[in-house]
């Protein structure tokens, strides 16, 4: 690795003089105390700095903070998420949000994987906060209307089986993902606050993200030139 930086990338002068330093994530083929590329690099600039990279350290700040917070609040934001993943779930909060003439947004995805992805799936909940609530009320209350006998309806009901298979489905689904618990969550001021605040606690991750990635295409452009 030190044979490849020296001949692919520190190959003039210019380009030695302003190689000042490394960004890294700590791994140890980068940070060995006798081989470690780091190392290498500064038996040749003894005055190279090493920087653990900033953005892999937010990203390890926000997964322990969500370690420290109420379990619901991460259950309830993966749950929702693979809950609307669904296209007619979709279309049915899309329908509420156009009867109430608010912007129709779906949810923005949250993918574990994908670093910071919190931040920005968190704002777009809080921004159709709203129309969330109503959709969890409606579909509490339709789904406990059909699962309600009817003694007028008998005979209609033998004629439909596919239909009583279709309600029992629906049935099984709120068993599967609960609908009251959803609706109270969306009901509770402090849980709403909760949820904002981790929001602004992403936008500062995302900000801070974003100026270091400024820095350093910044640093990369007066190095080409």
């Amino acid at each position: 690795m030190h044979n490849i930086i020296k001949d692919r990338l520190l190959i003039n002068q210019e380009i030695e003089r302003n190689f000042i330093g490394i960004v890294h994530d700590s791994a140890s083929s980068l940070t060995g105390k006798y081989n470690g590329l780091v190392r290498k690099l500064q038996e040749d600039k003894n005055d190279l700095f090493s920087l653990r990279d900033p953005c892999h350290c937010f990203n390890l700040i926000l997964k322990n903070s969500l370690t420290k917070l109420p379990k619901n609040i991460m259950k309830f934001v993966t749950k929702i998420h693979l809950h609307f993943k669904s296209p007619q779930r979709k279309a049915i909060l899309s329908n509420i949000q156009k009867e109430n003439n608010e912007k129709q947004l779906a949810l923005k995805p949250y993918i574990k994987t994908r670093w910071l992805s919190l931040g920005s799936s968190l704002e777009r909940l809080i921004e159709i906060w709203g129309s969330l609530k109503t959709y969890m009320e409606q579909r509490k209350k339709s789904i406990i209307e059909s699962s309600k006998p009817d003694e007028d309806t008998d005979q209609e009901e033998e004629n439909n089986e596919d239909e009583e298979e279709g309600e029992e489905e629906e049935i099984e689904e709120v068993k599967k993902f609960n609908y009251d618990f959803f609706f109270n969550l969306l009901s509770d001021e402090n849980f709403y606050l909760q949820i904002r605040v981790l929001a602004f606690f992403n936008l500062f991750i995302e900000s801070s993200d974003s100026a270091i990635h400024t820095n350093i295409q910044l640093y990369e452009c007066k190095s080409k030139n």
